[in-house]
């Protein structure tokens, strides 16, 4: 496997490494993130939903140029394919889709670079195929002149794939901040969800885009934490012949649903 890292990395260490030092109290990761750094013994545990994927919405999506000549996913070898990281779930979900489909991650030349400037590197020629999530798979279709050769949902079926988090020492010492974040996190849910048009407004501001592209969000119910699907993480991990130094990750390690309402 070959990898090439354009812009992917500021400087300073990741949000996951950021909480498991005491710099910060709380953010989000990939499920597989979260078990990377329970291999790395950063203590931070997934406690609400934050990115699933459903058939009729699904989030990770992989676009190539409408003139290309790719057609399936058995046809990426040799391809450069984008990818935010080669910790998150786009990368094993597409480790997934190439062994699915007779190929390995030495076939392909992974490209890590973030979301916002996949679509640039797309149609400049940079990479041969675009991995990338709403809003940014929104703005490409509405440019035109790309086409989708699959998406998260096709590979993993109704999964979920990314979680809200805090350092297990919050969740250990002040459960009830925990609690009442998560009060807040629903509510916040729940307006989006009620309010569409206003949600997409503050978004599209944030980020910088057209308010027309910005869709709704979708979330599992309550925003609850699925412990089998961070099993599935796990297991996918250590079928790809990963954490064989820490053979004793359980997913209680890196994920609770004891804050599932």
């Amino acid at each position: 496997m070959h990898v090439d890292m354009v812009g992917a990395f500021t400087s300073g260490p990741s949000i996951v490494q950021a909480v498991g030092i005491g710099q910060l109290d709380a953010g989000h990761s990939a499920t597989t993130g979260l078990i990377n750094a329970a291999a790395q013994g950063i203590k931070v545990v997934g406690v609400a939903d934050s990115q699933t994927e459903f058939k009729t919405a699904p989030l990770q999506q992989w676009f190539v140029l409408e003139k290309s000549s790719i057609k399936k996913i058995s046809e990426l070898k040799g391809k450069r394919i984008g990818t935010n990281s080669l910790s998150g779930s786009f990368h094993y979900t597409m480790l997934l889709a190439l062994q699915r489909h007779g190929l390995t991650k030495d076939d392909v030349q992974f490209v890590i670079l973030p979301h916002e400037r996949h679509e640039q590197a797309l149609r400049s020629g940079l990479i041969d195929v675009a991995g990338i999530i709403d809003p940014y798979s929104v703005a490409i279709t509405a440019g035109g002149g790309v086409r989708l050769i699959f998406s998260g949902a096709d590979i993993l079926g109704e999964r979920q794939i990314s979680l809200v988090f805090f350092a297990k020492k919050v969740i250990d010492e002040t459960p009830e901040i925990v609690r009442r974040f998560l009060i807040g996190y629903r509510k916040s849910i729940e307006y989006l969800q009620a309010n569409p048009f206003a949600g997409n407004t503050i978004m599209a501001k944030e980020l910088g885009l057209d308010n027309n592209l910005v869709i709704q969000h979708r979330y599992t119910e309550n925003a609850k934490v699925i412990m089998d699907d961070a099993d599935f993480w796990l297991r996918t991990m250590r079928s790809n012949g990963e954490l064989t130094k820490t053979p004793n990750i359980r997913t209680t390690d890196f994920v609770t649903d004891r804050f599932n309402n």
